[in-house]
């Protein structure tokens, strides 16, 4: 990867204050590196380096630089792409990517520069000297104002407006290309811009009926973002457009979205994943929920987590949970399990049951499932978020036989929502099986099949499960008359098959 030569010349004058400590330059870039879902709050990276902000643009400065001269590689695709020099008002590296690149009339970075420096008239002069038109449909937009309460001028008005209302864009290559919209651009100037007249312009956006070719985006800064919220909360807009404006690359909008649930429905693009919102949980009352609320829904991602036997990397873990002023004491009432032995986190440390433990790096943790045995749990030393040690664990002996009578469809697809499994649509668009992916296992649910080609909603019969692997053969398999390989599975992976086959099933009792 090329690094722009105004980028590097940047880079150079940050990276003249650098220490180019080799320990505290490699720490750096594995924190941002390892983040799964590519979203760093300013607060908690500063938290857990304990330096300054410009410090980390100095030291990831000094590593671009040291690199230019070589030959390009994952960290320096890192480092270009994620934009080392920024300084977004919603974290490191959440910029929209390629804008950077792709924006070059005015430069994305000088843009970031002066929203930084707040030197909002070179801002609006810049953005209006693109002789950008204003958007077809558009001339009744409410005016918008920079943060300092000026108005913008009517070209840099129209700039702002095609970035937000084009249906397509482009790939600047110079000065001719300066008219034409890039995608993500918008979000470079989103706290430039007052709140107030943000949110005007978000009623404006959904209350107008523009022209099919236009897409129309909202400025998605975390005011307005709260404002389509509310919207849904009242029930004046649906989750589903609400969805479509707020995006997901922004922390608000992740946790807006997981609030609702979405960041694990199959229609939220991108995951079906709770590691979306994971570290970047509030750490006061917010719009989303209070401490409390928040509290108990980290519980419920580590509950999920115990389920699924999902590992995190231990220091991904730490970072995301135990150190965390919010998910740390509730951590602190979990059992987690490293190398097949159960710990408790007290006051951030590990305990097992004699006691202190030093963990060492690099290896895994997860939440601990009853049913490999509880004997051996050290007490946890704070209130359990969840009923861990009560929660149900079931053997082979307890799986359900498959219906031998139809299920209506209506009532088969509320049980596969509640159980959000993933519907497999065959080619014809009909549905034949459902899916629960627990990594790397894959627990599948056939059936006759139902939707096109399928009879429609009929009722669901012809029931059978199987679990694999990838692509090997079934590894056990259950069936009408037909029931293998369950013992050889792991016991926390049967217990859950059975709790999730009797609620899927409609089977009572214990």
């Amino acid at each position: 990867m090329k690094v722009p030569s105004r980028m590097l010349a940047q880079a150079q004058a940050l990276a003249g204050s650098a220490s180019r400590e080799r320990v505290l330059r490699r720490e750096l870039v594995t924190l941002l590196r390892r983040r799964p879902n590519g979203l760093w709050t300013l607060p908690r990276l500063a938290a857990i380096t304990e330096l300054p902000i410009e410090r980390i643009d100095a030291e990831l400065a000094s590593v671009l630089v040291d690199q230019a001269g070589g030959r390009p590689g994952t960290t320096m695709a890192l480092l270009g792409r994620n934009n080392v020099l920024r300084r977004h008002v919603q974290g490191w590296s959440c910029g929209p990517a390629g804008v950077y690149e792709h924006l070059r009339v005015p430069s994305a970075y000088e843009i970031e520069r002066w929203v930084h420096e707040q030197n909002y008239p070179l801002l609006d002069a810049a953005l209006a000297a693109t002789g950008t038109p204003m958007p077809r449909g558009a001339a009744d937009a409410p005016p918008l104002r920079w943060a300092t309460a000026e108005p913008l001028s009517v070209g840099a008005q129209a700039w702002v407006l095609v970035q937000l209302l084009s249906g397509a864009f482009v790939l600047q290559t110079g000065h001719g290309d300066a008219a034409g919209p890039v995608r993500g651009a918008a979000g470079l100037i989103e706290s430039a811009i007052e709140g107030g007249a943000a949110i005007d312009l978000a009623k404006w956006v959904i209350d107008t009926q523009l022209p099919a070719s236009m897409r129309a985006r909202v400025l998605r800064a975390p005011v307005v973002i709260d404002w389509i919220a509310a919207q849904v909360e009242a029930g004046e807009l649906s989750r589903s457009r609400a969805l479509a404006l707020m995006g997901s690359d922004r922390i608000q909008a992740r946790r807006w979205a997981f609030r609702w649930g979405e960041l694990r429905s199959p229609r939220y693009p991108d995951a079906i994943s709770d590691e979306r919102i994971e570290g970047l949980w509030p750490t006061q009352d917010d719009p989303t929920g209070t401490m409390a609320e928040w509290s108990q829904w980290i519980g419920g991602v580590l509950r999920r987590a115990m389920i699924e036997q999902r590992a995190w990397p231990l220091d991904v873990f730490c970072e995301a949970y135990v150190r965390h002023p919010l998910a740390g004491p509730v951590a602190s009432g979990v059992v987690f399990t490293v190398g097949g032995l159960p710990i408790v986190f007290v006051d951030g440390v590990a305990h097992g049951m004699d006691g202190p433990l030093q963990l060492a790096l690099g290896g895994e943790i997860r939440v601990a499932h009853p049913a490999g045995g509880t004997e051996d749990w050290p007490r946890p030393g704070a209130m359990p978020p969840f009923e861990q040690r009560r929660h149900p664990a079931l053997s082979a002996a307890d799986l359900p036989e498959p219906p031998s009578a139809p299920i209506a469809h209506l009532t088969w697809r509320q049980r596969v929502r509640s159980l959000r499994l993933v519907s497999d649509e065959e080619s014809r668009g009909g549905i034949t099986a459902e899916l629960w992916m627990l990594d790397p296992y894959r627990i599948r649910i056939g059936h006759a099949g139902y939707g096109a080609g399928y009879g429609g909603a009929r009722p669901i019969e012809g029931v059978s499960v199987s679990v694999r692997v990838k692509g090997q053969p079934p590894l056990a398999v259950l069936a009408p008359g037909e029931r293998r390989g369950w013992e050889t599975l792991p016991p926390w992976l049967v217990s859950e098959a059975a709790v999730m086959l009797r609620d899927l099933f409609g089977v009572e009792g214990d």
